[in-house]
């Protein structure tokens, strides 16, 4: 019980070692400034951020782990106070302990994603004339995100989450106007490129979903607390060393 106590704690401190030096820069106007700029002046938002050129260890602090957080726990508490609505059986309550164990899988499996996808978009820009900068194509897909996770808070009430539908839709035009400014993708590629990018990481978004289903179903209220940390380690780890080896080649 101790070690594996121990191996948590590890990995959580892996974690803030990563990223304690941008901790300070968390900014939520920010944030909301960055959203309503890409929402409402995507063209114009590409160009600053492309002029910034934050690195993957800065989005990851002030952009993407609270808006991740802030997301998240909206949906568990949602379907925790107002459950969901289940033809021929009214309205259903996930088990709590499922449900948190869910939401940390989310997190943790969703920010291992982000660079995930955007490996994926490093490689196949230069296909289409683009760049093969890791950082570029992390800018891109992250702030491409941005909006969804920042409306994703209206999961607290589970039966408007019908409405990130279209937001969602409307984050893949602001990636597929990006393309051009962040990669370097000529216009007459654009749509290709969109289409095969989106398309694998949605594959790769898929799998998650499935890893992050079957792992929650496992966990039942009868698991100890020390075998669900056993399970929950080598998530722990997998994101620890994603986010420092991406932080390393800044």
């Amino acid at each position: 019980m101790n070690e594996t106590a121990n191996k948590t704690s590890e990995n959580i401190e892996h974690i803030k070692s990563t990223c304690n030096d941008c901790l300070k820069k968390f900014n939520p106007l920010q944030i909301l400034n960055r959203a309503k700029a890409i929402l409402f002046s995507p063209k114009t938002a590409w160009s600053e951020i492309k002029q910034e050129n934050l690195t993957v260890k800065e989005i990851y602090v002030q952009y993407l782990i609270p808006l991740m957080l802030i997301s998240c726990l909206a949906s568990f508490i949602g379907m925790q106070v107002f459950g969901i609505s289940v033809p021929f059986l009214g309205t259903v309550r996930p088990p709590f302990f499922a449900s948190f164990v869910q939401m940390i899988l989310h997190i943790v499996l969703g920010l291992g994603g982000m660079a995930v996808g955007a490996l994926i978009i490093s490689k196949i820009a230069p296909k289409f004339e683009g760049s093969s900068n890791f950082n570029d194509s992390f800018q891109l897909y992250a702030f491409a995100y941005v909006p969804a996770l920042l409306v994703g808070v209206i999961g607290i009430v589970p039966a408007l989450s019908i409405l990130l539908l279209p937001v969602g839709l409307y984050c893949m035009y602001i990636y597929f106007l990006g393309t051009e400014p962040m990669l370097g993708v000529s216009e007459d590629k654009k749509i290709v490129f969109t289409v095969l990018s989106l398309v694998s990481i949605a594959i790769v978004v898929i799998i998650i979903t499935i890893i992050v289903g079957s792992l929650a179903s496992t966990h039942t209220p009868e698991l100890t607390t020390q075998q669900t940390m056993e399970q929950l380690n080598p998530m722990l780890e997998k994101f620890a060393d994603t986010v420092g080896k991406a932080a390393q080649q800044q």
